[in-house]
């Protein structure tokens, strides 16, 4: 008699049921109470605590059962007892048969079923002579599964355990031919699995035709690619018809009719000529299932390239080959472009991600594993890597937020949309809002051309090639404060910041002209970031020329001073000399701005001496304009006179100044004051000047006085200006001071000072500083120290105030009156008294009117406004001073002009009690540039190391008592070089002196020591030079 199993029942047994009827049989819990022959069966069977009683009797046409279970009472149908007692009854059944030797060893075959998209496998075995036969499923029973031996077998079914998830029959299946019987095997699983079917060499398949045939599968399955082609259309002649073929590595290609078998779906198989090949279908599993079928769709020969386009927008493609006798388009690797497509949601924006290869768009859900690009003739195969890099990018994007519900999307924070964009344009994306293309800035395309004294920068930044915006609309974008600039096809595109950034300030110098930004001369410099970027090229020839010749400034070359000029030139002075030629070749203006003392004036006279004697194109020689203060007036027509005796000289200036344009520019140099510059302006900017200078220019350093609007008005060829002061430091200054040399170089007032200023960045005040820096020429007395003496001393005439003047007159002319009437009648011997007194009183009044007449102390002084300019100068250069007078009254009105402008200074006179304190305070204290000493208090025994400028007040001729002044500040040890000004009223008893000194030392001394001795010298033509 057969075993027995399920089919000799006629109630049914659930998986369940004959799980736990084979544990109870397993555990042991089946007492077999009485066997007859092997065909009737009773046992008790434990459930828990519970005892069942349970018996069956095989007889013909089938099997009689009964338990005591409520279960099999009331479901009808088996229970786990029922099934516990056939198991025990087969056991021992088995045992009857097989004797001592044990259960003969099961040799399973294997077949692959075909089952469409899926792929099975059977397993059966031939056992012993019974009534059905010798064929059977292979079980997963202990039982069963312990009698397969062959170690190949032992391997696979290890493999399937986990997939056969706990079934009775491990693969299980009424016969080979049963396509719902047989175990399906996971996609994940397939590769695995197969290959160790096929080394049991007992694996089958079952062909398209249904026939049985032995399967090989190499340990390294081959890969077989769907391909997507054209044939020839055998039902219309010259029509081609879309058709499939799998191709190999080496581009074989195999109908899929020649298939064996075809197994579609997740991971397709074929078996081609007995082997088994994977599928590769890109994700176009579709087209397989299509091209299997033998669907095909006929396609004009012209149209191949537009067909697969279309169809590639439809969904996933495999490999494609365009005609019949080309081979597929390679595949080829790129990485993706991220689309952000933004779109509104009801009241919310979203963002989708799009993944581009090529001119493909696709989800990044998509099957699809490769895209086709027919313009590149090529298929690009999907970056999964670069994939998830971009959306990881969207992850980590302020004002996105992941959808959890949707794969592929972000929600945007409407207040930070324009920042999301620009941000994302910026890392790489492509960005479609609401319909409008975003666009990224390309590189600039600027032109340059020249006129007569400008330059014109041409051109803008294009936006992906859709439109170029001009160089005016970026700037006043950018200006606006916005991101994105409107283009005409209705999309927008990103500012290019970084570099507006970088030439912002460049663009904002120039002047707007249409869709150009107009450039002066001197601003060429200022194109120099553009030109060394490569964003425009700079090979016009004028500015070619233009920025050679600015280069050179940096070290300004050396010029011979001209034949005829009445000094020499030091080798800073040489250099100061190139410098000036080399701009007005260039016809630009310069700010000579070396320290005090350094000769500014002897370079600018040597300078224009050098015009006549050595011409610069476009420049005359004259006419002049010198603009000076009305304390420095006579000083230049001195210097002058002195070493270009050459030029004639008119000084315009006083009530009987020339009233007409010709007569004023028929001198070669003309001098004036910036007061009377105002009153006449009308006649200075009639004349087409050679050249204008300005001394002491930071006179105009307010943008908007009358004194900076008055010299804007003229005309010149060339513009220089002198300053001790460094004009760099002070932006208005210096912007006011450049527009007066160059027009226009530094832009508007407004805009230079934004520029400059807190909110300015440092790369503009770098650009302006680069450009500059060939315009402004400061040496400092350290720089040059090699080229100078030890000491430099400089006589200054100062001209009086018209109260001062007019005292200085009246107590002249009575000296005059009352001192000549007395020679007259008693001859000079005896007047001595009374010479030293007149000659006192004049001095004092040169000095200063106060000093006669204490109503007078607020009136002006030339000396003293001349001082305080040039010690304003001397603090704000960083450097100190020393100032001398032997008149304690005087250094009292310096003191109160001093606290008016807050200028810090130390003072020392006879009264003092601690002279230690003032001067270690003015050594060592960095905040304390001046200090005021009296003759008497400073003339032993101090050591004033720190100050390298000494101011005599009230000169005093005797070489040794001047000296003595001058060596306070030179002593040993010290290692900058010290220029002392004395300063001497002009026309007055000071200057006489000054000329009486040159043929009467011993006089001279003595009226200025007030020492009667050596007075018996004076003659009457003294006393007349003295009083003239």
């Amino acid at each position: 008699m057969a075993w027995l199993g399920d089919d000799d029942f006629l109630i049914p047994f659930t998986d369940a049921t004959k799980d736990e009827g084979q544990r109870l049989h397993e555990e042991g819990d089946v007492s077999l109470l009485e066997s007859c022959e092997g065909d009737f069966y009773e046992a008790h069977v434990r459930f828990f605590r519970r005892h069942h009683a349970v018996w069956l009797e095989r007889k013909d046409g089938g099997c009689e059962h009964e338990c005591t279970c409520a279960w099999f009472e009331n479901e009808g149908s088996g229970c786990a007892h029922l099934w516990a007692l056939v198991l025990a009854s087969n056991q021992t059944r088995r045992t009857d048969e097989w004797g001592d030797d044990g259960p003969p060893a099961i040799i399973p075959t294997w077949l692959m079923v075909r089952a469409r998209k899926r792929v099975r496998l059977a397993a059966r075995w031939t056992g012993e002579a019974d009534d059905e036969g010798g064929e059977r499923p292979l079980l997963a029973d202990a039982e069963h599964l312990e009698r397969v031996t062959d170690p190949r077998d032992v391997a696979l079914i290890k493999l399937l355990e986990p997939i056969a998830g706990g079934r009775r029959n491990l693969l299980d299946g009424g016969g080979f031919m049963d396509p719902d019987g047989p175990w399906e095997i996971p996609p994940e699983s397939r590769a695995e699995v197969l290959q160790a079917a096929a080394r049991t060499e007992r694996l089958f398949f079952e062909t398209s035709d249904e026939k049985i045939r032995p399967l090989v599968i190499d340990d390294d399955v081959a890969t077989h690619d769907l391909l997507l082609g054209f044939d020839e259309d055998e039902a219309v002649a010259g029509r081609l018809r879309l058709a499939g073929w799998l191709i190999a590595a080496d581009d074989t290609r195999r109908a899929l009719d020649d298939a064996d078998l075809l197994i579609r779906g997740a991971a397709p198989v074929a078996v081609l000529d007995g082997r088994l090949v994977k599928v590769e279908t890109f994700g176009a599993d579709e087209w397989l299932t299509l091209l299997a079928k033998g669907k095909t769709f006929p396609v004009d020969p012209d149209e191949t390239a537009s067909v697969m386009e279309r169809l590639a927008t439809s969904g996933p493609l495999p490999r494609i080959a365009l005609s019949p006798d080309t081979p597929p388009l390679p595949l080829e690797r790129t990485a993706p472009i991220g689309r952000a497509v933004i779109t509104r949601m009801r009241r919310d924006l979203v963002c989708d991600l799009k993944l581009r290869y090529g001119p493909q768009e696709l989800p990044p859900e998509s099957g699809a594993r490769c895209v086709l690009d027919v313009a590149r003739g090529c298929q690009w195969s999907r970056d999964l890597d670069g994939e998830a890099a971009l959306a990881s990018r969207l992850d980590v994007q302020e004002g996105l937020l992941p959808d959890e519900g949707v794969y592929g999307r972000w929600w945007v924070d409407p207040d930070r949309f324009e920042d999301v964009a620009a941000d994302l344009l910026e890392a790489g994306f492509e960005v479609i809002a609401e319909d409008r293309p975003y666009r990224q800035s390309g590189a600039p395309a600027l032109l340059l051309s020249s006129g007569l004294d400008w330059f014109d920068l041409e051109g803008g930044v294009s936006f992906e090639g859709a439109e170029t915006v001009s160089l005016p609309r970026l700037v006043a974008a950018l200006r606006a404060g916005k991101r994105f600039v409107d283009l005409a096809d209705g999309g927008r595109g990103l500012l290019p910041a970084a570099w507006l950034e970088k030439v912002r300030g460049v663009l904002e110098l120039g002047r707007t002209e249409g869709d150009a930004v107009r450039f002066s001369r001197a601003q060429a410099l200022m194109l120099e970031p553009l030109a060394e970027s490569g964003d425009v090229d700079a090979s016009t020839g004028d500015l070619v020329a233009l920025r050679d010749a600015l280069s050179t400034l940096a070290e300004p070359p050396e010029h011979a001073a001209p034949s005829r000029f009445g000094g020499e030139l030091r080798p800073y002075q040489h250099r100061g000399l190139g410098w000036l030629r080399t701009l007005s070749e260039a016809r630009l203006g310069g700010c000579l701005a070396d320290d005090m003392g350094l000769g500014k004036t002897v370079q600018v006279l040597a300078f224009l001496q050098s015009l006549g004697t050595d011409p610069i194109e476009g420049v005359a020689a004259a006419p002049v304009l010198i603009v000076v203060p009305r304390s420095l007036l006579w000083n230049w027509q001195r210097e002058a006179a002195r070493f270009t005796p050459d030029l004639d000289v008119y000084i315009h200036h006083g009530p009987k100044r020339r009233r007409d344009a010709p007569a004023v520019s028929s001198t070669t140099l003309v001098l004036t004051t910036y007061g009377t510059l105002q009153r006449d302006l009308e006649l200075f900017a009639a004349v087409p000047w050679a050249v204008v200078v300005l001394d002491e220019s930071q006179a105009v350093k307010n943008p908007r006085s009358k004194n900076a609007l008055a010299v804007r008005t003229l005309q010149a060829a060339v513009r220089v200006s002198l300053t001790g002061t460094p004009v760099e430091n002070h932006a208005r200054d210096l912007w006011s001071q450049m527009e007066f040399l160059n027009p226009g170089l530094l832009g508007t007032e407004k805009r230079f000072l934004e520029m400059t200023g807190a909110g300015g960045d440092g790369g503009t005040r770098a650009l302006l500083a680069r450009a500059l820096r060939p315009l402004i020429l400061r040496r400092t007395k350290e720089e040059v120290a090699p080229d100078l003496p030890d000491r430099i001393e400089q006589t200054v005439l100062t001209p009086m105030g018209d109260e001062q003047e007019a005292l200085y007159a009246r107590l002249r002319d009575e000296s005059a009156r009352s001192l000549g009437q007395r020679v007259d009648s008693e001859g000079i011997g005896g007047l001595k008294l009374h010479v030293l007194e007149a000659l006192l009183r004049l001095r004092q009044v040169a000095c200063h009117p106060g000093l006669v007449d204490p109503a007078l102390r607020g009136a002006a002084s030339g000396k003293i406004d001349l001082l305080c300019d040039e010690l304003s100068q001397v603090a704000g250069s960083g450097h100190k001073a020393l100032v001398f007078s032997q008149f304690t009254g005087l250094l009292g009105i310096v003191r109160e002009r001093l606290d008016a402008e807050e200028l810090t200074y130390a003072y020392l006179d006879g009264k003092t009690r601690d002279r230690e304190a003032p001067v270690t305070r003015f050594q060592e204290d960095a905040a304390c540039p001046l200090f005021l000493i009296s003759l008497k208090a400073g003339g032993h025994g101090l050591n004033l190391t720190a100050a390298d400028y000494v101011f005599l007040l009230d000169p005093w001729w005797n070489p040794a008592v001047e000296a003595q002044a001058i060596d306070r500040a030179h002593r040993i040890g010290r290692k900058s070089k010290v220029v002392a000004y004395r300063l001497v009223a002009r026309g007055t008893v000071e200057e006489r002196i000054l000329e009486l000194q040159q043929r009467k030392r011993e006089l001279a001394d003595a009226l200025l020591a007030e020492t009667e001795g050596p007075l018996g010298s004076l003659t009457e033509e003294d006393l007349r030079l003295l009083l003239g």
